[in-house]
């Protein structure tokens, strides 16, 4: 990845041992990957002390890049026809302006389904071999093929214009999300996020007897992935990935998820609720601590439970400095360290206000784990940016809280904030219950048109063995009373 040095330059800080990283590098480059070049980069710095180790190495090393070389020819002459399509801009135009740029279209000029395959696994392919900027032209020009046609001016389509999404289009989604992640292009990821998770939740949502249906294992499956892969995203989104953030991960089938199956995850949102100073969601974020499956010793959420769901005020400010150090060495939160443990002492500060509205500098500096110099400093910074309403008396060395009054109308719109967002989950609860319940009257009209047919087929059966002298006579009678009354 050339993003390598720039994410070395970042995380200068983070305390591993670059052997250990290097050994780590080798190991999933060399058996999860077709850059056999790169790999035998990394294996250079391992520094190998056995000579016939490293001689045995490089040479299956060498051996795979020949039966890599051998792949990639195969599937670029099975691709061929159509890439020498897409180069063509003539035919590409007239197709499009004609609508037939699609899979029915363009098996008419011989650019067949197993085509179209092997140009999606050459995509991959490429992937794998680390060029991933052919790759994602590669996979959008497959999704384009089969994306209905946008109309000018309307809605953009939250799945790049696939009006039906299939099991192979879904991968295709996930591969261009991976390619977008490793080439930095933070802006095109979150609507790169936003296509998987609608496709994910449309296959979910099919019928069990759907061929394209997926499982409920297996979507608690990608949610879960879905859920880690966001990280990379929303964490070089600045403010409004906090947002993102909080949204994806309390919405119900995700949460869900993360109790279940990544109860880890719950340090990312709670640092995002913390650094995007969402008090409202504190609630909710201790309840989802709690009913977490397994129980976290991270630090970071034993500060939140301690100080938000137990009240444990001295356990709270006594896990600030293992805070500060988890964060410190967390891939995704180490720049968010100092921004964080400012939210948090002003969390404590709050919280220490509550019990006493007049207190000395000195103890509010043991309580945040400061000397009273920094102390000092940080409530006054506090103060200036009218964050907290307090008064420091400097020749008594102590700070005083003002009456803290809450208004009505704040209090209201506090509580009615995440409101829409509520009602869309019910609405989508809503929805698919009418969904099952129509689908269950669609099974039941179903059986009850099978029960109908069997019992015309049973009785035409019958019909068909019944003596013929006894037919005919019943049939006279039916016709004739007199001969009806002599049967």
């Amino acid at each position: 990845n050339d993003n390598d040095n720039d994410n070395d330059n970042d995380n200068t800080n983070l305390a591993y041992n670059p052997a250990d990283v290097n050994k780590a590098k080798f190991d999933i480059v060399s058996t999860c990957s077709n850059m056999v070049d790169y790999a035998l980069e990394i294996y250079d710095l391992t520094a190998e002390a056995d000579p016939e180790a490293a001689s045995r190495t490089k040479a299956a090393l060498n051996k795979q890049k020949d039966e890599v070389m051998t792949t990639l020819n195969h599937l670029t002459a099975k691709a061929k026809p159509f890439t020498d399509l897409l180069s063509n801009a003539g035919v590409r135009e007239r197709m499009s302006a004609s609508h037939t740029w699609n899979p029915k279209g363009l098996a008419a000029v011989g650019v067949t389904e197993d085509v179209l395959e092997s140009y999606r696994t050459l995509s991959r392919f490429q992937y794998d071999c680390g060029d991933y900027e052919t790759s994602l032209r590669m996979i959008e020009e497959y999704i384009r093929v089969h994306a209905g046609k946008q109309e000018e001016g309307s809605k953009p389509h939250p799945c790049y214009g696939l009006t039906t999404v299939t099991s192979v289009l879904h991968t295709a989604l996930w591969g261009k999300l991976a390619c977008l992640i490793l080439m930095g292009h933070w802006d095109s990821c979150p609507s790169a996020l936003s296509a998987v998770k609608h496709g994910l939740e449309s296959l979910a949502s099919l019928p069990s007897s759907h061929p394209e249906h997926m499982s409920p294992l297996r979507a608690l499956q990608e949610r879960t992935w879905l859920l880690h892969w966001s990280l990379f995203v929303h964490w070089n989104s600045g403010s409004p990935g906090l947002t993102a953030i909080t949204d994806l991960f309390f919405d119900p089938p995700y949460m869900q998820a993360i109790q279940t199956n990544a109860p880890w995850l719950l340090r990312y949102l709670t640092a995002a609720v913390v650094c995007g100073r969402k008090k409202r969601m504190m609630g909710h974020l201790v309840s989802a601590c709690r009913d977490a499956a397994r129980p976290s010793a991270d630090p970071i959420l034993s500060f939140v439970t301690n100080l938000y769901g137990s009240l444990s005020f001295s356990a709270a400010q006594d896990l600030l400095p293992s805070v500060e150090a988890a964060l410190r060495n967390d891939f995704f939160l180490h720049n968010q360290s100092s921004t964080f443990m400012n939210e948090a002492r002003v969390r404590v500060f709050e919280t220490y206000c509550r019990i006493h509205s007049n207190a000395s500098v000195p103890a509010l500096a043991r309580q945040l784990a400061m000397d009273d110099a920094a102390a000092e400093r940080w409530l006054a910074d506090v103060i200036l940016t009218a964050r907290i309403d307090a008064k420091i008396d400097a020749e008594k060395n102590t700070f005083k809280m003002a009456q803290q009054t809450r208004n009505v109308y704040q209090n209201a719109i506090d509580r009615t904030k995440d409101l829409n967002a509520r009602a869309g989950q019910a609405a989508e609860r809503i929805r698919n219950v009418i969904a099952e319940v129509g689908r269950e009257r669609r099974r039941r009209e179903e059986r009850e048109r099978e029960a109908r047919r069997e019992a015309k087929a049973k009785a035409k059966k019958e019909e068909e063995e019944r003596p013929k002298g006894l037919t005919v006579g019943l049939d006279d009678a039916r016709k004739n009373p007199t001969t009806a009354a002599r049967i």
